[in-house]
């Protein structure tokens, strides 16, 4: 069976039952403690972890020693492991032969008497059933050898221990009860790692090498590694062998009547446990070790007092051992016959050494994680908690605005949708949601463009709107540990009442241009949560050692993949106040329709609901018209189109009433064409002919040749690649992801039907997202006059989003990896600020803590 998992209260138990012997080896004086109890420093955790290794190999040779193994030839193992492996091995094999068939009669217990009557008076007759039985003997023999030998040659082996023993069985059936000759399984069990933690005085000389890269903490190292698989391995090989004996072997001789209970190793002293002791006094007391080999004492640097036990405390331990491991032997010797049979005292003393030895094996196993357990112990007592992700995400806020300048500090995410100086029309915002938290906008590094250039986007193959306004470039971080985030995303878009404006959300293709996959148009308390999706890829580190291997054409097609890639982590938002382009279009100066509360929702109804076109309704007349009259002009035009309207929806009424009377008598009867589209196309030739060419907005001529502009802002198509050289030049652990940012399915729409209505939601699957987009992108056509006029009051923002990966929990991550997660978040949220504000990183720190950060992470500078 291996070695189990630490089981904190076995592992009191195991203390406590060690105590009590050790209480009666040392002197009075002596008041040893578990580790935890005593005041100590990180580096003795270190000399516990070494020690418990050392005392573990040399009980373990106590064990070896009673199976065999003697000076002379553990010696001879030794030379051995210098240059090839050495190993154990038990071979075992059985034979079983016929021997003889004996016959005999066996009367039954039972007797008949039977009563026979006569002339000359009655007579008894006693019967008995005699059966013939025949019995079938056979001779099973067995032998077994355990031997060491070098290399893979057996042939030139050692042996330690041997033995053949034999037993009659007998069958009433002819049939072989066992197989004419078996031959085991070969157990192995290599023991090179115990002989070059020997050196050539026969010293146990483990030790933890401290500069390796590998050498996280006490338990977590390449040395304690090996030695837990060395022990494991073991302990597994012993089983096996114990297993053999007591489920293979043993069965095989029935009515014994032997008492085999005394086969047992739980009253044998385990001289393995982590203890400590204040001002222990380390001189050498004299005391010789009566052990195969013997432990160097352990050195401590500066002048910190010792407290782990001197080596003659534990050669008095490993003596305690020997005695009490000498008196189970005894005892098995006098209880259980030497040669006879096939239960015999030399069996049971491999049992018994074996099965002590897998005991010490998980003493070892315990004691190292119970170092990790008491790191992880005085951790949450520092703290006070054990730490979540949530936690961790609180204090990189905190640590964020302690680190970062005030220009440069993360921002919440979360704008006002306002032209200046105006109240805000509604609310946009990118929330997360931590282990059932409440939704709080997240931070993003921001960086503000001063000089932007147009950018564009298509609503059709045939139009193209260009936009201006604010530009914003964000990145946000977020991090992971054991592959689990816990934060839930979303996007969040709130309208207030009487308020209006368009979202859209896509990608960037080029520097100036967007490419919208949605759009909606948010209006009067709509409250809009559209639940965001994280999809991280592989790291630049990770994906150029994958490709090294591929051929030149494969490494072309993955990098032609991973450049789409990261251009998808390019997330943009656009957002278009309808007001102010409404004003434009219907050439109103401005602010005309800020209280113009309810001739703004005629307005949007005719453009949305019945696609009136901008031409019937804008205004036309004088340039010197005061505000009030253009408005006046503007409301008229609406009430007259709304009576159109209202007439043609009585006219189809009647026509349909008319139909409904009429129609079943004459299936041919069919109502002439006087529909709401037939009146508004009537209504927009004659309206083209009053039209004024003059226009407050501006206009592009059909005849015009179209002029390429070259963008001069920031190109947002090179920021996904600039990150990933970044992040492969300086992020040496290779955890930082480029993320992409999708929507969700399924979104969910907040809002009321009137004033006083109650509030309502509904949500948006992908037909109705489709149809939300087309009335979007209709409301944007009529506004921009298919294209013709410019976008002025809108935002853009662009959301790049990057992971931070931790392979393990957090926790984990700081007491098995001893792994600072703030440092490592601190090295990344710096190479995405750096990039996204064009700083260097020393830039963007306070000068107080600089120097700190210089020593943290020396490759930033």
């Amino acid at each position: 069976m291996p070695v189990q998992q630490f089981n904190e209260a076995r592992f009191k138990q195991q203390v406590s039952a060690a105590l009590t012997s050790i209480r009666t080896v040392l002197d009075n004086t002596r008041n040893p403690a578990v580790a935890s109890e005593v005041p100590h420093s990180y580096t003795d955790k270190y000399l516990l972890a070494e020690f418990l290794a050392n005392s573990s190999l040399a009980a373990q040779l106590n064990c070896l020693e009673c199976l065999g193994v003697t000076p002379e030839i553990l010696k001879k193992l030794k030379e051995w492991s210098t240059p090839r492996s050495v190993s154990l091995r038990f071979t075992a094999t059985e034979k079983c032969d016929f021997v003889r068939t004996e016959e005999r009669k066996v009367e039954s217990d039972k007797e008949y008497v039977t009563e026979v009557k006569g002339v000359f008076g009655t007579a008894k007759r006693s019967d008995k059933t005699v059966t013939t039985v025949i019995e079938h003997f056979w001779n099973f023999q067995v032998s077994y050898e355990l031997v060491a030998f070098q290399g893979n040659n057996p042939k030139d082996s050692i042996p330690l221990c041997s033995r053949s023993g034999k037993y009659e069985i007998k069958t009433n059936s002819k049939v072989n009860p066992k197989q004419s000759v078996a031959y085991r399984d070969n157990i192995d069990f290599n023991i090179t790692w115990l002989l070059q933690n020997l050196n050539s005085d026969m010293q146990l000389c483990f030790t933890i090498d401290r500069k390796q890269k590998t050498c996280h903490t006490p338990r977590r190292n390449q040395e304690v590694n090996q030695a837990l698989y060395y022990f494991s391995s073991f302990s597994d090989w012993a089983r096996r062998i114990e297993n053999y004996f007591r489920n293979t072997l043993f069965p095989v001789q029935t009515n014994h009547g032997l008492d085999i209970s005394v086969i047992s190793s739980n009253k044998i002293f385990v001289p393995v446990v982590p203890l400590f002791e204040e001002n222990v006094d380390s001189a050498d007391s004299g005391v010789d070790s009566k052990c195969l080999a013997t432990l160097i004492p352990a050195t401590k640097e500066g002048d910190e007092p010792a407290v782990l036990l001197p080596v003659t405390d534990v050669n008095q331990l490993l003596d305690e051992q020997k005695r009490s491991l000498e008196a189970k032997l005894a005892q098995i010797r006098s209880t259980l016959p030497e040669s006879e049979g096939l239960i015999t005292s030399p069996d049971a003393v491999i049992i018994v050494g074996l099965s002590h030895a897998s005991e010490i094996c998980q003493h070892y196993s315990d004691g190292v994680q119970y170092i990790e357990n008491m790191l992880w112990n005085q951790l949450v007592s520092a703290i006070g908690k054990e730490v979540s992700p949530a936690d961790f995400t609180e204090y990189m806020l905190y640590h964020n605005r302690k680190l970062f300048k005030p220009e440069f500090e993360p921002r919440k995410f979360c704008y006002a949708i306002r032209r200046p100086d105006h109240y805000p029309e509604g609310l946009l915002s990118i929330e997360g949601k931590i282990d059932g938290s409440g939704n709080e906008p997240v931070c993003t590094i921001v960086n503000r463009l001063e000089t932007v250039t147009p950018m564009k986007f298509s609503i059709n193959a045939a139009t193209t709107i260009t936009f201006g306004g604010e530009r914003y470039v964000h990145a946000w971080m977020s991090h992971t540990f054991s592959g689990s985030s816990g934060i839930q995303l979303r996007l969040s878009a709130r309208a207030r009442q009487f308020s209006c404006f368009i979202m859209m959300i896509g990608n960037i293709v080029s520097a100036d241009e967007f490419q919208p996959r949605h759009a909606i148009i948010i209006q009067n308390k709509d409250d809009l949560l559209i639940p965001l999706l994280l999809e991280q890829i592989p790291t630049a580190q990770a994906f150029n050692d994958t490709i090294d291997s591929l051929s030149e054409e494969q490494q072309r097609f993955a990098k032609a993949f991973r450049s789409m890639q990261l251009a998808s982590t390019l997330f943009g938002i656009c957002i278009i106040q309808i007001k102010p382009q409404l004003e434009k279009l219907l050439n109103l100066p401005d602010d005309s329709l800020t209280k113009e509360i309810q001739l703004t929702q005629e307005l949007l109804d005719l453009f949305i609901t019945y696609q009136i076109p901008s031409d019937l309704i804008s205004f036309a007349g004088r340039e010197n018209c005061s505000t009030t009259e253009r408005v006046e002009t503007v409301r008229q035009h609406v009430k007259a189109m709304q009576a159109m309207i209202s007439k043609t929806k009585a006219n189809e009424l009647e026509q349909a009433q008319q139909e409904a009377l009429y129609g079943r008598l004459d299936g041919s009867f069919k109502p002439e064409q006087t529909g709401i589209q037939q009146n508004l196309y009537r209504a927009m030739s004659g309206g083209r002919s009053q039209t004024s060419n003059s226009s407050t907005g501006v206009k592009k001529n059909e005849g015009d040749e179209p002029t390429e502009e070259t963008p001069s802002g920031l190109d947002f198509t090179k920021l996904p690649v600039l990150l990933d050289r970044n992040f492969e030049a300086f992020d040496t652990d290779a955890s930082l992801h480029s993320t992409i940012l999708k929507t969700s399915g399924s979104w969910e729409k907040k809002f009321q039907k009137s004033l006083l209505a109650t509030p309502s939601s509904s949500f948006l699957g992908l037909d109705e997202q489709r149809t939300e987009r087309n009335r979007a992108f209709d409301l944007l056509d009529a506004l921009s006059r298919s294209g013709i006029l410019d976008i002025d009051e809108a935002s853009f923002h662009v959301v790049i989003a990057t992971t931070h990966t931790f392979d393990k929990t957090l926790m984990d991550t700081v007491i098995q990896d001893n792994i600072n997660p703030i440092e490592k978040v601190e090295r990344s949220m710096l190479i995405v600020a750096s990039t996204i504000q064009e700083e260097d990183p020393e830039a963007l720190i306070k000068p107080e803590h600089l120097e700190r950060v210089k020593k943290a992470s020396p490759v930033l500078f």
